[in-house]
C-alpha cells in the first residue's frame, strides 16, 4: 500500500459519470475516491466504494450555474478541507461549461493551492455545438481552475470528433466514447504512476517535476504504442519536460526488447533540450509491456493556438499539424 496520500475527486455530473465508469480496480493503490457533487440523485448511483460529499442545499443541482456551485462548495469550506486533510496530491476530474463541475472545481483548486496540496485536473471542454454561451463559460472558468492548479490537461470535444472522423468512425456514440477512453487511461496512468513501485521508481517529486502546467498523456501496451499520439496533437519538440514510465506485467520474457524498442521511439521523438526522468514499475493487472508516457512544460497548447486563431475544421487543424511537424502526444490541455 502506497504511503503517498492521493485522492482522485469527480466533480459534477462528468466527474461521477467517470467514477460509475472507470475500472477502480485499476487504481486500487489510492487512497481514497470521491464525488463532489450538487446531485444527489446522481451520487446514489455511485459504486459504494466512492465516498460521497454533497455540497448543495437540497441535493437537486445547480441548475447549470457555476456560480452557484462555486458558493455552495465555498458554504462547505471547512468540511472540504476536512476532506482534503493530509493529501499529497489530488486529481480532479470534471466537465466544464455548465454547473457544479465548472464551479466546484474552480473553488476546489483555489482551495487545494491555498492548502499547499498538489492538484492535477483533468478536464472535459465542450463542442462547437454546445454554442458560444457554453463555450465561453467553460473557458471563463477553465483559465480560473488552471491558475491554481499545478498541472491540467483538456479533452476538447471538437478534437475527439476530428480525431473519431479521422479513424472512420461513424457511430457518434463511439466517437465520444474515444474521449471518455482517454479520461479513463489518463486517470489510470497518473495515479499508476505515483502509487506503483518498481525497479526504476518515480517519486511523487519526480513526478511534480515534470508534469506542471499544461501537460499530454498516452498510456498503451508495447505494440499499440508509437510516439505519434494521434489525438489532441503537441508538438513534442515544444515540451521542456517528459515522463515516461514502462510498466512491467507478472511475467514477460521479453521485457527487455520491448523497452528498448518504447525508450528509442520516446528519445527519438523529443528535442535533446528536453529534461526526461524514466521509470519501471510493476503492475499486476496488466498482461503486457505497457508504457505511460507524459510531455509537459508547453508554453501554450495548440488548441489554444487555434482558438484564438479562430481556425475550425478538420482540413484547418490537418494545415496546422503539417505545418508545426506534429509527432506525438494524446492529449492535451
Amino acid at each position: 500500500m502506497s504511503t503517498i496520500k492521493t485522492q482522485v475527486i469527480g466533480v459534477g455530473g462528468y466527474g461521477d459519470f467517470v467514477l460509475s465508469n472507470l475500472d477502480l480496480s485499476a487504481i486500487a493503490n489510492v487512497s481514497e475516491v470521491i464525488s463532489v457533487n450538487t446531485d444527489a440523485q446522481i451520487q446514489e448511483t455511485l459504486p459504494v466504494s466512492v465516498k460521497r460529499i454533497n455540497i448543495s442545499e437540497t441535493g437537486k443541482g445547480t441548475g447549470a450555474n457555476p456560480d452557484t456551485a462555486y458558493s455552495f462548495a465555498q458554504a462547505r469550506r471547512e468540511q472540504l478541507i476536512e476532506m482534503l486533510r493530509g493529501t499529497d496530491i489530488v486529481f480532479f476530474v470534471a466537465g466544464l461549461g455548465k454547473g457544479t463541475g465548472t464551479g466546484a472545481t474552480t473553488y476546489l483548486t483555489e482551495l487545494t493551492k491555498e492548502l499547499g496540496i498538489y492538484s492535477v485536473v483533468v478536464l472535459r471542454t465542450p463542442e462547437q455545438a454546445d454554442g458560444n454561451s457554453r463555450i465561453n463559460l467553460a473557458n471563463e472558468y477553465k483559465a480560473r481552475i488552471v491558475k491554481n492548479a499545478d498541472a491540467y490537461i483538456d479533452i476538447n470535444n471538437d478534437t475527439v470528433l476530428e480525431h473519431a472522423i479521422a479513424q472512420g468512425v461513424e457511430d457518434i456514440e463511439k466517437a465520444y466514447s474515444l474521449g471518455n477512453q482517454s479520461v479513463f487511461d489518463a486517470v489510470r496512468g497518473l495515479v499508476s504512476i505515483v502509487n506503483n513501485v518498481g525497479s526504476r521508481n518515480v517519486d511523487l517529486e519526480d513526478f511534480k517535476a515534470t508534469v506542471r502546467g499544461s501537460f499530454g498523456i498516452k498510456t498503451a501496451t508495447h505494440d499499440a504504442f508509437s510516439t505519434d499520439l494521434n489525438i489532441y496533437a503537441l508538438n513534442s519538440q515544444e515540451a521542456r519536460t517528459a515522463l515516461s514510465v514502462i510498466e512491467l506485467p507478472v511475467q514477460s520474457s521479453d521485457s527487455l526488447k520491448k523497452t528498448m524498442a518504447i525508450r528509442k521511439a520516446i528519445n527519438e521523438s523529443l528535442n535533446p533540450e528536453c529534461s526526461q526522468i524514466t521509470g519501471i514499475l510493476n503492475n499486476p493487472n496488466i498482461e503486457d509491456v505497457s508504457v505511460i508516457y507524459i510531455v509537459s512544460g508547453f508554453e501554450k497548447t495548440l488548441s489554444e493556438i487555434r482558438r484564438e486563431a479562430g481556425m475550425k475544421g478538420l482540413q484547418n487543424r490537418y494545415a496546422i499539424a503539417n505545418s508545426s511537424k506534429i509527432e506525438t502526444a494524446e492529449i492535451v490541455a
